[in-house]
């Protein structure tokens, strides 16, 4: 019995091995006949203009076979061509080329023969289409309309050149386009969703209003400091970047303290880039807002730094001193942070120039023409001999004129002393007026030059100041409103000394800066948020925040026992959250000293660039 057993099994043991064989057999016979099914070829072709037989370069191509069924797209090249590779054999085949401005149309028919060869002519010759229709609508939020937003039509998917922004209440319109099947419209505006229209058809005038949805906006905050330290850069400039491109309106300077935020930035991908003049700009990586995002920080190299100094003379060569000569950047930018006097043999020596090319100074002296020196660059070595030589003004004298006025009330202030000055030099009493009943005013007899500025008196008034100007040939115009002196009050004590004045990163610690440093005290949270609340929602402009504290009965009573260094430090760590630079604190003192009030400097505080900056970091309008 087992010896029976052990041959069936090796019976089915042979029956399986030519079960296989015969298999495998059948495979080996068929797969040429298999291989012939996998032939194909290539298809190339031409879309010319019918008229003209120039070619059209990017025409929609699309491959049918016999069945009219789509089996592959492409578009033309420059000389009109297209390809299609790896065409399967076949008999029937054709394509339909498109182009904006022209009637579709299809080839003849084609074949790619059992060897792969393309047998026939896929050519196409376009007829222009002269009959256009316009496109028009309104693009809008849902609510309000929205001007500047792109609007492109596209042809069969493809950008045509056509493009247009919209206008005034979010119109737009295209007027001429050609008929035909295939059209849609993409909308797109920096701080919304990009809406692409489904295809539409274009055989009558269309109206076309489109709708946006805003994307949520946040907040960007980061840090620059000198690479290597923690140093901040005060003053740097921060700039948005979407995808790469600049970001308009969203630029923001850096506080005394580096730091920067920037406000409402709508959902997306970006790059935040800082400069600052001295340094080598700088870009972050791309990064993804989609919250507030923080510690979006940079570093920057600081340049090498050198002097420059020369020589201001007059055309008879003698010496003219106390010249003002001030640093021009590569983009003819004063770079007041860069300036010297000349002594009594007219020499000068600008300190800490950065490293750069295509420089110049300015020199500026009364009853000369200011002039610049030849461009310089500044390598690796102190710059000298930069001599400037200014002519006596041409004889040209003119008037400045204007009218000064109440700053609460505009009505005019008559009786105001109007003086005028030059490059911070005080020039007498050689120029000045008062004010008529109707606040105009006339210094005559101005010679004609650059960097003036006046400076106006009257009782009850604060001591107000413009910034430079030029007197030109036909006169000047230099109006100015000035305020009325707050009424003084009392009660209060100084607050203690401190060494470091914390950082202003939010309104809520700009507040709490005018109550420690100005009022001298802790803050109250009644009074904390209200003050937040009155400059966030924009009742109280940022410009008057720091006249309501001096001007308050509780500030007006520590003045007394307060000395004119005291108060200076006071209005630069409540206003500006830094202690006083060693120029600005003397400049300051000494106007104290001579009757200019708190209240006054207050003012003048808020109009120069620093404290602007520092607002707009916070969110509190100017």
């Amino acid at each position: 019995m087992e010896n029976q057993i052990k041959k069936i099994s090796r019976k089915r043991g042979l029956r399986r091995t030519l079960a296989w064989i015969l298999s495998l057999s059948m495979v080996l016979m068929f797969l040429p006949v298999m291989t012939a099914l996998a032939v194909t070829g290539n298809v190339a072709g031409f879309v010319t203009d019918d008229a003209t037989s120039d070619p059209i370069e990017y025409a929609i191509v699309k491959l049918f076979d016999s069945n009219h069924i789509e089996i592959d797209d492409t578009i033309t090249d420059d000389t009109g061509e297209f390809i299609f590779q790896d065409v399967p054999e076949g008999t029937g085949y054709y394509v339909t080329a498109f182009a904006f401005g022209y009637i579709p149309a299809d080839s003849a028919d084609f074949e790619i023969d059992s060897t792969g060869t393309f047998n026939g002519d896929a050519d196409v010759a376009l007829l222009a289409q002269t009959v256009t229709k316009k496109i028009s609508g309104v693009i809008g939020d849902g609510t309000n309309p929205i001007v500047g937003a792109k609007v492109e039509l596209l042809y069969m998917g493809v950008e045509t050149e056509e493009e247009i922004d919209s206008v005034a209440l979010g119109e737009y319109e295209f007027p001429a386009v050609p008929e035909g099947e295939g059209y849609s419209l993409r909308v797109s505006k920096f701080g919304f969703n990009t809406q692409t229209t489904a295809e539409f058809e274009v055989d009558d005038d269309i109206v076309m209003n489109i709708s946006l949805t805003a994307l949520p906006t946040f907040d960007i905050s980061g840090s620059i400091t000198v690479d290597g330290t923690s140093d901040a850069i005060a003053w740097a400039t921060v700039k948005l970047y979407f995808e790469d491109t600049l970001v308009d309106g969203f630029d923001v300077q850096a506080t005394w303290y580096g730091n920067y935020t920037i406000f409402n930035v709508p959902a997306g991908n970006y790059k935040i880039e800082a400069s600052a003049f001295g340094y080598i700009t700088k870009q972050t990586a791309t990064f993804s807002v989609a919250a507030n995002v923080t510690g979006q920080n940079l570093a920057l190299v600081a340049l090498d730094r050198f002097s420059v100094s020369g020589t201001v003379k007059d055309d008879s060569a003698a010496p003219i001193e106390g010249a003002r000569v001030i640093l021009l950047d590569a983009n003819d930018v004063l770079q007041y942070n860069y300036q010297a006097d000349t002594n009594e043999d007219g020499d000068y020596t600008i300190l800490g120039v950065p490293v750069g090319t295509g420089y110049k100074v300015k020199a500026f002296a009364f009853d000369y023409i200011a002039d610049e020196s030849t461009s310089f660059n500044v390598a690796a070595i102190n710059v000298t001999g930069v001599d400037i030589t200014l002519l006596d003004h041409d004889g040209t004298e003119v008037s400045i004129s204007g009218m000064i006025t109440d700053w609460d009330t505009s009505d005019p202030v008559e009786g105001a002393i109007v003086r005028l000055g030059y490059m911070n030099i005080w020039l007498g009493n050689l120029f000045y007026a008062v004010t008529e009943e109707d606040g105009t005013y006339e210094i005559e007899d101005v010679p004609i030059g650059e960097g003036y500025y006046i400076e106006v008196y009257k009782n009850g008034y604060e001591i107000s100041y413009t910034p430079y100007f030029n007197v030109v040939s036909g006169g000047t115009t230099i109006n100015l409103a000035i305020a009325a002196t707050p009424p003084s009050g009392g009660g209060g004590s100084f607050p203690p000394s401190v060494t470091d004045v914390p950082p202003i990163n939010d309104a809520t610690d700009f507040v709490k800066g005018l109550f420690q440093f100005i009022l001298g005290r802790d803050f109250d949270q009644a009074g904390l948020d209200y003050w937040v609340n009155e400059l966030l929602s924009g009742n109280v402009p940022g410009r008057r925040i720091g006249v309501e504290f001096v001007s308050s009965d509780e500030f007006k009573g520590l003045m007394a026992s307060l000395s004119a260094e005291d108060l200076v430090t006071t209005l630069y760590r409540g206003l500006l959250g830094r202690d006083p630079d060693p120029e600005g604190f003397a400049y300051w003192v000494s106007e104290i000293n001579r009757g200019v009030s708190l209240a006054g400097i207050a003012r003048t505080f808020a109009e120069i660039g620093e404290f602007r900056a520092l607002l707009a970091s916070i969110g509190i309008a100017w």
